[in-house]
This record gives structure tokens, C-alpha cells and sequence, in this order.
């Protein structure tokens, strides 16, 4: 546009200045400016309306361009296939392209494409027709490429999915004891915290491979929707039974852990209990001294047996997604043998 502009000034100054290149009958030697050379410094206000008329029409030029350079828009991107790559990752994008794309060639074959006039210029459109035609062409070849690609993509992820969950799931019986059901419970776990993504993967698959075969024809994803179909009735099998064993085994474990906390409440009620006696210490003689000493690290040794016991039995719970509290109980079961501990370990270290 600049060009078409200094070019248009140049020839407007070469007008404006004609006269003065004129050559008379007879050149008046006294004047220092010929009779047309005066016409130019008359006359050359004339130039300024021609720019006015110059300006307008340039200005209708630059609005023509621009409403063509907004069709032609996908001409200017350097990267089609990037461009998808990067901007459709949901069901819903290509979709909408895919529509887009569709009346954006159906608004082609409607356009016009004659020669427009705009004043004393022309701008010639006809050859526009094969642009705009191709661009559609190539956008259509992007989309469908960037969808076969993410189709793949999507069930090669499922397909992953498929083969774990098929190895963890094979030859897997009914459990017969808690540790079998505490393993399989694992499983189960590590397959569900998957399932959401995985269902919501094969939700776009669906829908994707729905309009691969509207517009392609490609059925390339139908095995993995079968392979899905399977291993997700076995997933569903699998847990109906889990959860009935797994009912079970809960009501066990609420069971065991109820007992041990019983355990540990007589526990630190009979040490309790036992603290005056072990600190009086007035006329016990180093035999009887020994003995308490003895009792306490018994004692201690018991509550470390029911700890090991509370933390093995909250991992089994946590396996089945249990949720135990600890009661003030352990807290001062473990302060008051903390304070035995204390109190007691230097006889013993002597008595070694």
C-alpha cells in the first residue's frame, strides 16, 4: 500500500510540474521564468484537491484489503498443523472447526469474485477464488489429521490402561484370607484413583471417533472400545465381590482395633495405678527393687508390642480406606512409660 502511495505522489508532482518543462516559441531571455513556469507556481494549488481525491481513495483501498486479508487469514499462519496441534485438545474444538471449516467453504462457492472498481483503481479478486478454496482444503487435511492423531493418542493411553489392568486383574480368585483381600484391596485402589481420567478419556474417544466417521471414515479406535468394554465389566465384577468381602473384613478390623484399644486402656489404668507403689521406695530392699525394675521394662515391652500391633493394624485399615483416631489413651500410656523409663533405666544399666 505505501508503494502504491509514493508511487501515485510521484506521478502527481511530475503533473503538477509539466508545465514548466514546456518549451515556447521564443524564450524571453530578460525573465528569469518562462510563461509556464508561472503556470506551475499558479496553479499548483490544484495539487491539494487531487491529494484530497488521492487520500480518499486509498483510504477505500486500504478498507477493501482489509476485508479480503480477514478471509485469507489462514493464509498468514506459518504452522497449520501446529496451530491444531496446539489448540484442539477437547471433543468440542473440533467440532466447532470442523463446522466452521465447513461454512467457510460453503461461503466460498457463494462469493463473488469480480474485479472491484474503486475510482480510477482495480482490484482484481479472481484469482483469490483458488486461494480461499485451498486454504479450506487445508485446514480440513490439519483437523482431521490433528483428530487421528489425539484418537491415537487417547487409545493408546486406554490400551495401556487395558494391559495393566488386565495382568493385575488375571487369575485372581476369591480372596481367602484378610492379607489376600488387604492385596487385593491395593488393586483395586490403584485401578479406581485411575478410572476417572480413564472414563473421561474414553468419553472424548467416543465422541472423536464419532466424527472420524462422519468425516473420515476411520474405525481404527473399535478395538479399543471393545478391549475397554471388557476389562471395565470385569473391573465392575471384580469390585461387587471386593466390596462384600471387604465388608467383612472392616468389621473384623473395627473388631481388633476396638480390643486393642481396650488393652491398652487397662494397660495405663493398672500402671497408673501402679506408680505410687513403684515410687515408694521406704524399707524395700535392692531384691524387691530389682523386681520392680523388672516389672516396669516387662510392662514396657508390652505397650512397644500393642504400638506395633495399633501401626500394623492402621495400615490394614488404610487398605480399605478405614478411618481409625487415636484415642487420649496412647498419649498418656506413652508419657507414663516415658517417665518409668527415665526412672528406672539407671538401676538397670547398673544392675548389668
Amino acid at each position: 500500500m505505501e508503494e502504491l502511495r509514493v508511487q501515485h505522489y510521484h506521478q502527481l508532482r511530475r503533473l503538477v510540474a509539466m508545465p514548466a518543462h514546456f518549451v515556447g516559441v521564443q524564450t524571453n531571455i530578460t525573465d528569469k521564468q518562462t510563461i509556464f513556469a508561472a503556470i506551475v507556481e499558479k496553479h499548483s494549488w490544484l495539487g491539494n484537491k487531487a491529494v484530497r481525491q488521492l487520500e480518499s481513495a486509498l483510504s477505500s483501498l486500504e478498507a477493501t484489503c482489509a476485508s479480503w486479508t480477514r478471509r485469507a487469514a489462514l493464509a498468514c499462519v506459518p504452522d497449520l498443523d501446529a496451530l491444531c496441534q496446539q489448540h484442539l485438545t477437547e471433543p468440542q474444538h473440533w467440532e466447532n472447526n470442523f463446522k466452521a471449516c465447513k461454512a467457510y467453504g460453503q461461503a466460498v462457492a457463494k462469493m463473488t469474485f469480480e474485479d472491484e472498481k474503486i475510482e480510477w483503481i482495480t482490484v482484481g479478486t479472481t484469482t483469490l477464488r483458488r486461494e480461499f478454496e485451498a486454504q479450506a482444503r487445508s485446514l480440513w487435511a490439519c483437523l482431521m489429521s490433528s483428530l487421528v492423531a489425539s484418537c491415537r493418542s487417547d487409545a493408546a493411553k486406554v490400551d495401556a490402561f487395558v494391559a495393566s489392568a488386565a495382568v493385575m486383574l488375571e487369575n485372581q480368585a476369591l480372596p481367602k484370607n484378610a492379607k489376600e483381600l488387604a492385596e487385593m484391596s491395593a488393586t483395586q485402589q490403584a485401578l479406581q484413583q485411575q478410572m476417572p481420567e480413564m472414563e473421561s478419556t474414553i468419553e472424548a474417544l467416543k465422541r472423536k471417533s464419532h466424527m472420524l466417521r462422519t468425516w473420515g471414515g476411520d474405525t481404527s479406535v473399535d478395538g479399543t472400545m471393545k478391549e475397554w468394554r471388557k476389562i471395565h465389566d470385569l473391573l465392575l465384577s471384580q469390585q461387587k465381590m471386593f466390596e462384600h468381602q471387604a465388608e467383612i473384613v472392616k468389621s473384623s478390623l473395627s473388631g481388633d482395633w476396638d480390643n486393642l484399644n481396650s488393652s491398652v486402656e487397662a494397660w495405663t489404668s493398672r500402671w497408673s495405678q501402679a506408680k505410687p507403689r513403684l515410687d515408694d521406695t521406704h524399707g524395700a530392699d535392692y531384691v524387691e527393687m530389682l523386681d520392680r525394675c523388672r516389672s516396669v521394662f516387662e510392662a514396657h515391652a508390652n505397650l512397644n508390642k500393642f504400638v506395633t500391633e495399633r501401626d500394623d493394624l492402621i495400615k490394614e485399615c488404610e487398605k480399605f480406606q478405614m478411618k481409625v483416631e487415636l484415642s487420649d489413651t496412647w498419649n498418656q500410656a506413652e508419657k507414663l512409660m516415658a517417665e518409668y523409663v527415665t526412672l528406672w533405666t539407671p538401676l538397670k544399666e547398673y544392675n548389668e
